[in-house]
């Protein structure tokens, strides 16, 4: 187990329940439905990729963040990475004295998280999580709160994400990471994160790497294996 790496993305979807069946039946295996994105106005579908996690959120009430995000969208996209780290008070200190805000802290037992505002990093809704232990994952449920069942297949190894700037961009995510980048490209413990030119869409997810289960597009992201 590392000390940081990315360990669940998030995509924005308008059918939870279609993408959900799309994303099992393309090697992502359902694990949980969090009853806890409720209070975002939310609803979702949690997916395996290893002891990694491919996060489908859709809107459950109208005006909710992920809801203003397709709108802004106009469909399906790349919404949140999150990114394990081992120590999250070390990190939101480094954020606080970057000037980056926060629109979410919380936590449940074995897990706590902090949403950092997209305006101040870029790219998409960055979340720095800790869990204890750290192969737990309770935001996926009982079997991951405590200890983390077995697990088959590939984890998430690579990710892109669109940015206006991509190399400003990187820098800043490498510094609210404290790590460095080189151009448009950091390296975390088992995952890179790239930053590519933006398209006529606002910036968000592009890209996953889960190697082993061939290329389909999930949620509006693309997942290459």
């Amino acid at each position: 187990m590392t000390a940081i790496r990315v360990r669940q993305v998030v995509a924005a979807v308008g059918d939870v329940d279609a993408s959900a069946a799309h994303a099992s039946a393309v090697g992502l295996p359902f694990v949980y439905v969090d009853p806890g994105v409720g209070a975002f106005g939310a609803v979702n579908s949690l997916h395996a990729a290893g002891d990694t996690f491919v996060e489908l959120l859709g809107e459950r009430d109208a005006g909710s963040p992920v809801g203003r995000h397709l709108t802004r969208l106009g469909g399906d996209g790349g919404y949140m990475v999150i990114v394990q780290v081992d120590d999250l008070d070390h990190h939101l200190a480094r954020v606080a004295e970057l000037g980056v805000r926060l629109i979410w802290e919380g936590g449940i037992p074995g897990i706590r998280g902090a949403h950092l505002h997209p305006a101040d990093v870029g790219g998409a809704i960055l979340s720095l999580d800790q869990a204890d232990p750290p192969d737990a994952w309770p935001w996926c449920g009982p079997a991951w709160t405590g200890t983390a069942p077995p697990v088959s297949g590939a984890p998430i190894s690579a990710i892109s994400l669109t940015a206006a700037e991509p190399e400003r961009v990187a820098a800043r995510w490498a510094a609210v990471l404290d790590t460095s980048c080189d151009g448009t490209q950091i390296q975390l413990p088992g995952t890179t994160i790239t930053f590519v030119p933006a398209d006529d869409r606002p910036d968000r997810l592009v890209e996953v790497q889960v190697d082993g289960i061939g290329d389909h597009s999930v949620g509006g992201v693309q997942i290459r294996g």
